[in-house]
C-alpha cells in the first residue's frame, strides 16, 4: 500500500493516480470561462490575508486561486522562507512563508494548517493562516507597501525577483 509521501513523489514525477487526478482537475479549470476584469476606478481590488506576522494584501490580478495548504516536500538549497514544493492546482509550486521572507521572522511550522494562495504568473504559493476577503483599497503611492488598513501589500513581481536572487545567492 502506498503512503501519502509515495503518492506525492509519484505525482511529482508525472505518474500515479494523484497525478492523473490533478491533470483532470487542471483540464476542468482551464475549460472554465474567465471572469471579466474588475474596473480599477473604485480602487485596487486585493485579497486580504492573515498570518502570524499580521495582515497581508495581494492584488487580485496576481491571484490564481486559493486552496487548503498542502503538505510540502522540502527542497535543498532554498532560502529558509521556502517551505518546500507542493502539488497545488495540478502543478508543482514552491510554497513561501511571506512572514519569514519579507519580515525575516521565524518560518511557520510545516504542520500548521492554513491556506495556499497561488500566484497567477509564477509557480509560487503563499502560505497564510487564512484568506479573509476581497476588498478594495486606495491605490498606494509608488514604493509604499503599507496600506491604509494596516496590511502590507505584496508585489508578486518583486517577490519573484527577490526570491530568485535569494536562490541564486544560496547556490
Amino acid at each position: 500500500m502506498s503512503t501519502p509521501n509515495d503518492l506525492i513523489a509519484q505525482a511529482l514525477g508525472g505518474a500515479g493516480p494523484l497525478h492523473q487526478a490533478m491533470l483532470r482537475d487542471r483540464a476542468r479549470e482551464l475549460a472554465q470561462v474567465a471572469e471579466a476584469p474588475i474596473p480599477a476606478a473604485d480602487g485596487m481590488p486585493v485579497l486580504a490575508m492573515t498570518s502570524a506576522g499580521g495582515r497581508w494584501s495581494l492584488p487580485l490580478a496576481a491571484v490564481a486561486r486559493i486552496e487548503p495548504l498542502a503538505a510540502c516536500v522540502s527542497v535543498p538549497g532554498q532560502p529558509e522562507a521556502v517551505l518546500g514544493l507542493a502539488l497545488l492546482a495540478g502543478r508543482r509550486r514552491l510554497v513561501v512563508d511571506p512572514d519569514a521572507f519579507m519580515l525575516a521572522s521565524a518560518r511557520r511550522s510545516p504542520s500548521r494548517k492554513g491556506h495556499a494562495v497561488l500566484l497567477r504568473q509564477y509557480p509560487l504559493a503563499l502560505a497564510v493562516d487564512r484568506a479573509d476577503a476581497i476588498q478594495r483599497v486606495a491605490d498606494p503611492q509608488p514604493g509604499r507597501r503599507l496600506l491604509a488598513d494596516g496590511s502590507r501589500l505584496i508585489d508578486a513581481d518583486r517577490l519573484w525577483r527577490d526570491l530568485s536572487q535569494a536562490q541564486g545567492a544560496r547556490q
